[in-house]
C-alpha cells in the first residue's frame, strides 16, 4: 500500500466513527410552485471530502405550505406538510430540490435542510466488516 492509499484509508475510517459536520441550507422565498435546487458539492465545498452524504432533515414551519424534497434530479421526492419534520437516513445525497407546492409565498427561514454524513453504527460496522472480511 502507498502513502495516498494509506491517508485515504485513515480518512474513511475516521469519517466512518465521527461522521460529519452539519450543513444548512436555508432556502430562499418561494411563490407558488416555484423552486431552488443546490448541488451539495458547490453549495458546501468542505462537504466533498465526505460526499455522498447520507443523512437529511428537512423542517417546515410554514402555517399552511407544503414543500417536496427532491433528491439527486427528482428520482425520489418527498413531501413535508406544514409544520412538518422529516428525516431521510441512507440515501447518497448528491443535489437537493425544494419546491413551494402551497398556492402562497415561504418565508425565509421557515424551510430549513440539515444535511450530513451520519457515523457508522455498531450494525453497520459489523455488516461491513462480514461483507468485505
Amino acid at each position: 500500500m502507498n502513502l495516498l492509499q494509506n491517508l485515504r484509508i485513515k480518512r474513511q475510517a475516521a469519517t466512518d466513527k465521527d461522521g460529519s459536520p452539519a450543513y444548512v441550507w436555508i432556502p430562499a422565498a418561494l411563490a407558488a410552485a416555484a423552486y431552488e435546487e443546490i448541488e451539495i458539492a458547490r453549495q458546501f465545498p468542505t462537504a466533498a471530502k465526505y460526499q455522498p452524504l447520507d443523512w437529511l432533515e428537512i423542517e417546515n414551519l410554514e402555517t399552511t405550505n407544503a414543500v417536496t424534497l427532491s433528491i439527486n434530479g427528482g428520482v425520489e421526492v418527498w413531501r413535508a406538510a406544514p409544520g412538518a419534520v422529516r428525516h431521510i437516513r441512507n440515501k447518497a445525497l448528491w443535489s437537493l430540490r425544494v419546491t413551494n407546492v402551497g398556492a402562497a409565498i415561504t418565508t425565509v427561514g421557515n424551510v430549513r435542510i440539515t444535511i450530513m454524513r451520519e457515523a457508522v453504527g455498531v450494525d453497520e460496522a459489523v455488516r461491513r466488516s462480514v461483507v468485505y472480511a
